[in-house]
């Protein structure tokens, strides 16, 4: 990864560091040896975000990096990007949004929900 990729990154995990805070009134600690220990970017309460600024959308590749990062700090995985002149958008998956869902509904459950960003900011404020 060459420096203006790096720059372009940290770049928007402040961006993104500080619609949190403005939104929710929460500081939120970037994870500086991420890259390094391939780990996310944002802890946020009990929410392991992975924050992508990009030309383009690899959507699969960067939903698994979230999971796998969260998986290892037991914590919610989140998913937050923001393609070149375009809004945030935040990924997280169904079974982490809703409670009462059996595992009859496993396949729904399994479902990634992608959501404008004040919408994601909308349901932490309610769900805290």
């Amino acid at each position: 990864m060459g420096k203006m990729q790096r720059d372009k990154g940290a770049g928007g995990e402040r961006e993104f560091a500080a619609l949190v805070h403005d939104n929710l009134g929460v500081e939120c600690s970037r994870r500086l040896n991420q890259s390094r220990d391939s780990g996310h970017d944002l802890d946020v309460l009990d929410y392991a975000i992975e924050v992508k600024r990009a030309k383009e959308k690899r959507f699969s590749m960067w939903w698994k990096q979230a999971c796998e990062s969260a998986e290892l700090e037991g914590k919610i995985p989140v998913l937050a990007y923001r393609l070149d002149y375009q809004s945030w958008v935040v990924a997280i998956s169904f079974k982490d949004l809703v409670d009462g869902f059996g595992d009859s509904q496993r396949e729904v459950l399994d479902q990634v929900v992608e959501m404008p960003v004040l919408g994601f900011f909308a349901y932490v404020r309610n769900r805290y």
